[in-house]
């Protein structure tokens, strides 16, 4: 995220091809109002554009659930060189639970130096897991907000939620 923000201050060609290939065009934060998987709730984006405009393509919020499986202690082999030998490592795999990604804004030019904010509403279905921390696997739910341009996507960052 610092690169994001050094590379946001200069402007010209290089600028232009940094904010590009690293999506440090904009800065964006959000915010959850009330998470929760029983009604709707609000989710509030804000974006801050750099010293270049871009070319937006649509603001997108994406949700997700996720559980990690922690498996401790999985004896491996290992090679070193020519030998081999059994160690031991804990094994961590992850799988998405809930995938969503909603469309919060249409495309749309977005002056450099601006600020913009937007908010989208988000609708669970029935029966999605909770949040849990357990000793072996966890649940979470995450968003993240993107502006969709050429090249690589500003975005906030995935944030986790706490929803029982």
């Amino acid at each position: 995220a610092r690169r994001s923000q050094v590379y946001q201050q200069r402007s010209g060609f290089l600028g232009k091809l940094v904010n590009f290939v690293t999506g440090g065009g904009a800065k964006l934060t959000l915010e959850a109002i009330e998470p929760s998987r029983a009604g709707p709730f609000k989710v509030r984006i804000h974006a801050t554009v750099g010293e270049t405009a871009l070319e937006s393509q649509g603001v997108f919020l994406k949700v997700a659930g996720v559980e990690t499986v922690r498996v401790k202690d999985v004896e491996v082999a290992k090679k070193t060189g020519d030998r081999i030998e059994a160690v031991k490592e804990d094994i961590e795999r992850s799988a998405a639970t809930y995938e969503q990604r909603i469309q919060v804004a249409p495309s749309q030019p977005l002056p450099a130096k601006s600020e913009q904010d937007w908010e989208a509403t988000v609708t669970l279905p029935a029966g999605v897991l909770p949040t849990y921390r357990g000793s072996n696997a966890k649940h979470e739910w995450k968003v993240l907000a993107e502006i969709e341009v050429p090249g690589n996507n500003p975005d906030s960052g995935w944030v986790v939620l706490e929803m029982a």
